[in-house]
């Protein structure tokens, strides 16, 4: 046993928990003689509903607690599985189950002994009823679904659930007390067990659980429960989510000694060295009676089979006592994300005849608030962070322990360390699970009633006084239920390791119930800060005094800047940013170099984690991603696809713009300005950006890449770089000989070593940076194209003018042109026709959910490119080798022109010059500035010399490394919620389309070109949004290749959804712009001559 310091065990008797002492005002018991009727409030709202009463939240529930189960002895509590213990018992399964629309129908008596349920069906709990066959899912964002009218509920659609189980009561579980648990259940429910009503709970994201010892007895017992799908707790639960229903976490009974553990609280901090463990333990025992009973108490804290700390004691147990131990323990493991240090927690109470064992995974670390910053382990931290629903395609809110764990796994891999439990506490297991691999929680409170919330603050630009009119935050009658969700949170999650951050909840206004809130939090547990985003997304500041850390919504860059520049009392981290909707998450390397930059900006949490579409099987029997109004139309709007905004898609497929989270997060970074040659190697710098993991924990690799294919590769140097720190190095290559016409990247990388992340193994890469170390010398090149160009000089062309086309003709090629629309109509090498489509001026692009709310209003573009006339057609010879054809066309209502000169030769190569010209004053900035082609589609062998492998735009490349890539081109469509653009590939010095022969068409860009090849046309893509329902899936691959080849796009934004552009330096202003490529016939044998 290690060195401790002890302090000796208080005792504590008759004391009333805070959370108790909070609730007691709204505690009732049932009434017995009350029938089903639903009990009537004694309050200021008389003789209404339970369900739609503030005042009423809760009858005859027992106090909240941390989450432990109790076994009956130590080798059962070791083995941690509650199923094999005498005095659990799962009810998860199947249940009766009826489903009705409104409450009026509901069965009045099904509660009672010898109602027939015979004819009723079946349902799974833990499940949502909607997704069982039940009514449907709505999605509506900021309105209620339901009208807004306070406490009020409409009685005419609000579906009542009806449930019905049987408990088996062992013999051993006489003369004990019997508890049921649910862990979630939304939003309202009644509990009767064998005919006598038990209570009443809502609250739909933390447990109810029920003492129903005098209701119960040995063997089978009726368990009957009334779930209402909404509730006045409903005016409290807004969220940004789909509305799902029914008894959604688990469900179990169990048994305890009449004299037992009630609750425990541990506070595992650490002293001001950060090296030794303070260490204390409150232990609340809770009996039937009013006597006491003697307990032998032990606790013990163990490091592994190593015993750090042990306490034994006799005390007297019952009622309401409390047990206190602390001690100091030398030399511990301090817990961060990085370091996810455990140690075990053991209690055994021996109570007369009885044992109770908890183990409980506990984890040493210090929080506070220091100099305007938050430091754990007395480091300012950086919160690399994601918000998250709890979300399943299938399930909906139901998610299995596997999901849990590859949601963190793909976290690990995505560089994210924190998570914001949006908008609610999640389910227990969650926790656990970032206790044990090493996640940041911001644990949230089952807050948001953001309808009220906006209607507030949009009254209050005129008075602000008006704001307490709509904000629930200051009616006295909802100060209990909101003081009651928080307070119940922290109870509950209270033991984590963890939980770093409190959040009183989310875009609920203000008022005196979160002021009260944010007291209680400081009151019963000072150790976490407290977080609020509680005026929602506003122009300017918003601090609020009562919290620790300012969380604001959605801030743009310069409004972080002015914030950081104020000398500001609270950090920021943002509680949402960057809104990742759709093809989004641009310019998040220009948020976070802002972040880097400023010490007092300590990162963010991305709007969100996870689509939250659902799957369903459209008319056409194909499986889709459903959003909002899929399912059938709500009471008020559905919100289309705005759920739809995750790092990760609901099956846990990547989205292309996770790729540059996970880049942009990396915790280590090389730098360099130039990479200079020197004798000892190139110098660099890494920039171990972790906060507690130092270098030596990874491994550096490097790989020289010759016109984007490696050469060569090798192990760097071994690091010990401190956190926090930089340190230079050198990098020694091995001789090679360099081609002066090539391109050579160097890219570093970062590899764990094994057990460095957990869920990850050895070399997995951490992080990676790329550099360019020679540009090809521009006089060799000239050299080279000089030389092929005059190989191919024997190649002669003819023209031949016809009434309605041109037609150019070599050896082995013919070009034909439409002269009454200027567009190239046929390319045939040896015979074989390459097109579908020639080019054509390309200046919109279907537009992202980004653009939406701007770029639809003026589609200047979209007329301009459907809306081409030929102005001017002319043709010339450029000796017998080279046939030139000029076009000029008019866009739109002489909106611009755009002229283009195709230069063929005898080879079939054809030298491309496009020009760009507005003709007005005032136009909108440009989608892109580009030209589309298709081609057949046999030619889907797609590679790229450029930006890869995934998806990248201006805004969003820095995660896309240059290389020679090769990918499928029905693979370049990815199938977001609703089709987008998307396949785009920025610096692109070439790209092929081939067939399986490897004949096909190569392009090369006189200056790096933006690109992209989908096996669908623009069109496809794009859709009314008002009146046409398009989802991902439903778009298939065509036999064709929409081949975008485009000078610039620009960014695809997602500073938010709802209006925000792309950063400044990442549109396209309308001006005049010109560029050139080389469209290249290519033979099997010919890839290798133009690399």
């Amino acid at each position: 046993m290690g060195n401790f310091h002890r302090t000796g065990p208080v005792l504590l008797t008759g004391g009333l928990l805070a959370a108790g002492l909070l609730l007691s005002a709204c505690e009732r018991q049932p009434d017995s003689n009350a029938e089903n009727q639903s009990p009537s409030a004694n309050s200021t709202a008389a003789k209404a509903n339970d369900w739609e009463n503030p005042e009423i939240f809760q009858i005859n529930k027992e106090p909240a607690r941390a989450t432990f189960y109790a076994y009956e002895n130590r080798h059962l509590a070791d083995k941690g599985t509650r199923e094999n213990s005498r005095y659990f018992h799962s009810l998860n399964g199947e249940w009766k189950f009826n489903w009705v629309r409104k409450p009026g129908d509901r069965p009045m008596d099904f509660w009672k002994q010898g109602f027939d349920a015979s004819n009723w069906g079946s349902i799974q709990v833990p499940s949502n009823w909607e997704l069982q066959g039940h009514g449907i899912p709505h999605y509506v964002n900021i309105p209620y679904v339901f009208p807004a009218d306070q406490p009020r509920i409409p009685h005419d659609y609000n579906p009542v659930g009806s449930y019905i189980k049987t408990l088996e009561i062992p013999d051993d579980w006489q003369d004990r007390q019997v508890f049921l648990h649910f862990g979630a259940v939304s939003s309202a429910m009644y509990l009767w067990v064998n005919g006598e009503k038990v209570g009443y709970s809502q609250g739909s994201k933390l447990p109810a659980e029920f003492n129903i010892t005098r209701y119960v007895k040995p063997g089978d017992n009726k368990i009957a429960v009334e779930v209402y799908r909404w509730s006045d707790g409903s005016y409290l639960e807004d969220q940004d989510a789909w509305s799902l229903s029914g008894i959604d976490r688990e469900v179990f009974a169990f048994s305890t000694p009449n004299t037992h553990i009630r609750d425990f609280t541990v506070t595992s901090d650490l002293d001001e060295s950060y090296r030794n463990g303070d260490f204390a333990l409150e232990l609340d025992f809770a009996g039937s009676g009013s006597g006491t009973t003697p307990a032998e108490l032990t606790v013990a804290v163990s490091d592994g089979d190593r015993v750090v700390f042990s306490e034994s004691q006799t005390v007297e147990a019952g009622g309401d006592t409390r047990f206190q131990v602390a001690g100091e323990i030398e030399g511990v493991k301090p817990w961060s994300a990085e370091t996810p240090d455990l140690y075990q927690l053991i209690i055994e109470a021996r109570i007369g005849e009885d044992t109770q064992v908890i183990e409980q995974a506990i984890g040493f670390r210090n929080l506070k608030m220091e100099n305007g910053q938050f430091l754990v382990n007395g480091v300012p931290v950086t919160i690399r962070g994601v918000n998250r629903h709890e979300h399943d395609p299938r399930t909906g809110k139901v998610l299995t322990r596997e999901s849990m764990i590859r949601d963190i796994q793909l976290m690990k891999e995505l560089n994210i360390n924190a998570v914001r439990t949006s908008h609610y506490p999640n389910d227990p297991r969650w926790y656990e699970l970032a206790d044990q691999y090493g996640l940041y929680v911001l644990d949230e409170a089952n807050i948001e009633s953001h309808e009220y919330m906006e209607e507030g603050n949009k009254a209050a630009r005129k008075d602000p006084s008006a704001r307490e009119k709509y904000h629930l935050g200051y009616k006295p009658e909802w100060e209990a239920a909101h003081l009651a969700r928080v307070a119940n949170m922290v109870e509950r999650d209270k033991n984590h390791p963890s939980v770093i951050l409190w959040s009183l909840g989310n875009e609920a206004g203000i008022g005196p119930a979160f002021e009260k809130s944010s007291q209680w939090i400081r009151n019963n547990d000072p150790s976490r800060p407290v977080t609020y985003g509680g005026w929602g997304t506003v122009d300017g500041h918003s601090t609020l005094e009562y919290v620790d850390i300012y969380t604001p919504m959605y801030d743009f860059i310069p409004e972080m800047v002015d914030y950081a520049e104020s000398n500001p009392g609270q950090p920021m981290i943002q509680a949402e940013y960057a809104h990742a909707m759709g093809n989004s998450i641009g310019n998040l390397q220009e948020y976070w170099d802002t972040i880097y930059h400023y010490p007092q900006l300590q990162g963010g949490f991305i709007w969100d984690w996870v689509d939250q579409t659902l799957f369903k099987t459209n008319a056409e029997g194909v499986e889709i991603m459903a959003y909002g109004g899929d399912f059938g139309e709500s009471p008020r709007p559905d919100s289309d696809n705005f759920l739809a905004n995750g790092v990760i898609q609901s099956d846990r497929t990547l989205n292309p713009h996770a790729w540059e989270i996970r880049k942009v997060y990396q915790p280590l970074k090389f730098e360099a300005d130039k990479p200079q040659p020197l004798e000892s190697g190139l110098e660099f710098t890494l920039w171990n950006r972790h906060d507690f993991l130092s270098a030596d924990k990874f491994w550096i690799r490097w790989r020289l890449l010759e016109n984007g294919r490696s050469i060569a590769e090798g192990a760097g140097p071994a690091l010990e770089t401190e956190a926090g720190e930089r340190e230079k190095f050198q990098l020694r290559l091995p001789e090679y000989d360099r081609n002066p016409s090539a391109e050579y990247h160097l890219t570093i990388e970062t590899l764990a070593n094994e057990g460095t992340i957990p869920l990850l193994g050895r070399d997995h890469v951490v992080a990676w940076d790329q550099f360019q170390l020679h540009t090809p010398e521009q006089s060799a090149a000239a050299q080279q194209a000089k030389a092929k160009a005059k190989a191919k000089a024997k190649a002669k062309v003819s023209v031949k003018d016809g009434d309605h086309g041109l037609t150019v003709t070599g050896k082995n090629i013919s070009v034909q042109f439409n002269k009454s629309n200027g567009q190239m109509v046929s390319y045939k090498i040896d015979g074989k026709e390459l097109l579908i489509k020639g080019l054509t001026p390309n200046l919109w692009r279907a537009p992202i959910d980004n653009d939406a709310a701007w770029m639809l209003k003026d589609p200047t573009w979209k007329a301009a490119t459907q809306e081409a006339q030929l102005v001017e057609f002319r043709h010339s010879a450029d000796g017998s080798q080279s046939a030139v054809v000029n076009t000029l066309h008019q866009l739109g209502d002489q909106t611009a022109e755009f002229a283009t000169e195709y230069r063929i030769l005898g080879s079939g190569e054809i030298r491309v010059r496009a020009h760009f010209k507005p003709l007005k004053d005032g136009l909108p900035v440009l989608p892109r500035v580009g030209m589309n082609l298709v081609l057949k589609g046999e030619y889907k062998q797609l590679q790229w010399f450029g930006r890869g492998p995934h998806e990248n735009y201006e805004d969003r490349k820095t995660g896309a490394a240059v290389g020679v890539y090769n990918a499928p081109v029905d693979s370049q469509y990815h199938d977001y919620s609703r089709p987008q653009e998307t396949g785009n590939k920025t610096d692109v010095r070439w790209m092929s389309l081939t067939d399986g022969s490897g004949s096909g068409l190569r392009i090369e860009g006189e200056q790096l070109l933006s690109m992209s090849a989908l096996p669908v046309l623009q069109s496809d893509l794009e859709h009314d949004r008002k009146s046409v329902r398009l989802h991902g899936a439903e778009l298939r691959p065509k036999d064709l290749v929409s081949l975008n080849i485009d000078w610039k796009q620009m960014g695809v934004g997602g500073d938010n959804s709802w209006g925000a552009r792309p950063l400044e330096k990442y549109q396209i202003p309308a001006a005049s712009y010109s560029y050139g490529f080389r469209l290249i016939p290519q033979k099997s044998t010919v890839l290798a001559e133009h690399d």
